[in-house]
């Protein structure tokens, strides 16, 4: 009997381990097909966003990433097990459509392909041995879906934040049937240098994108969303053209610029932007002058270093901020902001919202002039302090400011006045030209140049006349001048019929758009051109974020928004609390010994009960 009972038991116990090996080998299985990554960030910033995840299941068709790494040197190595694990973890979102494969370049085959693909061949630093040694090497992958081409994505570990972003957005814009159509104006009295904003909205958006477009005609039917960056005086059509685009269900973004380098170094004045009254018929008043923030203000190089610079002001979002466009940037770098003032009682009786999106301190000064911006470090005493609105979302029910008005005209170009008595201008030939027309042109010349003026009724036609008449006759009457055609009026822009009276409004107004000029867009030249680069404090980074956020939003993009945002946050543990590292401590110190008392205790009870 007890020869029974112990067969029994091996035979249990024989059962019980191969049992238990079956399900460690599943275990295994199943990890080895998983990628995950444990990730003790605030906000699971190393963690694949929940946008990512929408977007990658989205994916229809088979796409392939080629990652080229060679030659690069030791220290980049952890940014090199960030790109695995993160391309890992893309292809299980996927549900294995998205595949990578790491191309071995260690002989002539590899480079060969590299060459093919058009990925770059870099060179390479680094201190080894106390000494500076050289390597040539790749550091880049390549994208490639269908027919849709290959993208390149240079230096990753210098991008390596940005590049869950920019394989998501790329991936996106190839699955998308139509893009959404995008239109950047920069030519409303403000100089042309947005030049790197254009870029990083045509890498977004593709053949959706349009740098050209002007307001002097009513904006194309396809476009979905208009940028206006830096307007100044802008002209009462163009202003009409861009409302009327709002009231058909056009999106826009207007960059304010009431100053920028050249009005702080007093090269101009203050520049307005010619959309004030339109802007307060919306709820939303343009202040003049700019906002200096004492508590919370940006740096500037000066003889002395980095030094707090007022006049800059670090913009974030209120505390209480739910919407997405502002709530996922920390903060961005507003170099001479203009305020912005709600009118929250228009906005109560006509159903609209207007949302703060950035906003001063509660230490802020609206300075009213902008002299000696430059020349020193300005201080709050003495002045009236207080928080400033410096960004803005307008949404709802919107009342054409030009309702039951003349709508606006092309302007004519301005003529020069001709003093009292001057004769009209002669060109060769002794025919005179139109001092009202611009160009000299005269209708039915076939020489281009305007016939000399008719006689005056009753009065026989003569020769010409010298100071003192035909052959200097003295008394003779002098020339008459020539009559002035009163020029054509201009035709309106859109018969009254195709104005659009009211509609719902969605606008976003930032009150700088030195965010994403040119100037401050730190680049590196190199062989591939021109590259940009990151700065600290979400500045650049920051101001394309917040413009393109906004675009996405009104495009219907929303699963970028967030994602695109973790470029301009530190990604750093969070900070613990006094208790939280208390309660660490104390789990160091008994972790361990619980775990062996529990080990004891399942071997006591196992043993008894045999």
């Amino acid at each position: 009997m007890e020869r029974v009972e112990s067969l029994q038991v091996r035979s249990l116990s024989l059962l019980s381990g191969v049992l238990l090996l079956v399900v460690l080998v599943l275990v295994n299985v199943a990890l080895a097909r998983t990628h995950t990554r444990l990730d003790l960030t605030e906000e699971g910033r190393y963690t694949l966003a929940d946008g990512s995840r929408r977007i990658l299941a989205q994916l229809r068709d088979p796409a392939e990433v080629q990652v080229f790494w060679h030659g690069v040197p030791i220290a980049q190595e952890g940014a090199k097990r960030y790109v695995e694990a993160l391309l890992d973890e893309m292809g299980d979102a996927s549900g294995g459509r998205l595949t990578t494969t790491w191309v071995d370049m260690s002989g002539e085959a590899g480079r060969k392909i590299a060459e093919e693909v058009g990925v770059p061949e870099y060179v390479f630093g680094a201190i080894e041995s106390d000494e500076f040694r050289q390597s040539r090497g790749y550091m880049s992958l390549a994208l490639s879906m269908g027919d849709g081409g290959t993208t390149i994505i240079d230096r990753l570990a210098d991008v390596r934040d940005q590049l869950e972003y920019r394989i998501v957005a790329d991936l996106q814009q190839r699955v998308r049937t139509a893009p959404p159509v995008v239109a950047l104006v920069q030519d409303l009295g403000g100089a042309r240098d947005f030049t790197h904003l254009g870029e990083a909205l045509r890498s977004g958006f593709g053949e959706g994108m349009r740098l050209g477009l002007t307001l002097d005609k009513p904006v194309p039917e396809d476009v979905q969303v208009l940028i206006l960056a830096a307007p100044t005086d802008v002209p009462p059509l163009a202003a009409y053209h861009f409302e009327q685009f709002l009231l058909r269900g056009g999106r826009g973004i207007v960059l304010l610029d009431p100053v920028d380098i050249a009005v702080a170094q007093g090269q101009s004045g203050y520049r307005s932007s010619g959309l004030e009254d339109w802007l307060r018929n919306l709820g939303v008043e343009s202040l003049g002058g700019i906002v200096e923030d004492f508590e919370r203000p940006g740096r500037m190089i000066a003889q002395d270093g980095l030094v707090a610079y007022p006049p800059w002001v670090v913009a974030v979002p209120p505390k209480d901020a739910t919407n997405v466009l502002a709530a996922s940037l920390p903060q961005l770098v507003m170099r001479w902001p203009g305020a912005l003032r709600i009118d929250a009682a228009r906005q109560t009786e006509t159903g609209r919202t207007v949302t703060p999106l950035y906003e001063s301190s509660a230490n802020a000064y609206r300075r009213p002039d902008t002299l000696g911006l430059m020349s020193g470090i300005d201080s709050a005493a003495g002045k009236r302090l207080e928080k400033h609105v410096l960004g803005a979302l307008v949404e709802g029910p919107v009342t054409s400011f030009w309702k039951d008005k003349p709508l606006p005209k092309a302007e004519e170009p301005a003529d020069e006045a001709l003093p009292p008595g001057m004769p009209p201008f002669h060109m060769p030939g002794g025919e005179a030209t139109d001092p009202g027309s611009p160009d000299g042109d005269a209708e039915g010349s076939p020489d281009g140049l305007a016939p000399p003026p008719p006689p005056e009724q009753g009065t026989p036609e003569e020769g010409p006349r010298g100071p003192e008449g035909p052959e200097g006759d003295e008394g003779a009457p002098a020339p008459a001048p020539a009559p002035v055609p009163e020029p054509a009026p201009a035709a309106e822009p859109e018969n009254r019929e195709d104005h659009v009276d009211s509609g719902d409004v969605r606008l976003v107004v930032l009150g700088d758009a030195d965010l994403v000029r040119d100037l401050w867009v730190p680049t590196a030249k190199s062989d591939m051109g021109i590259r940009i680069l990151a700065e600290l404090n979400g500045g650049v980074q920051g101001g394309f974020s917040a413009v393109i956020n906004a675009t996405d939003w009104m495009t219907g993009s929303d699963d970028l928004l967030a994602l695109r945002a973790r470029a301009d946050k530190p990604r750093t543990l969070p900070k613990l609390e006094p208790g939280d590292r208390e309660a660490v401590e104390w789990l160091n110190i008994l972790a361990v010994p619980l775990l062996m008392l529990l080990v004891g205790i399942v071997v006591w009870v196992v043993r008894g009960s045999d």
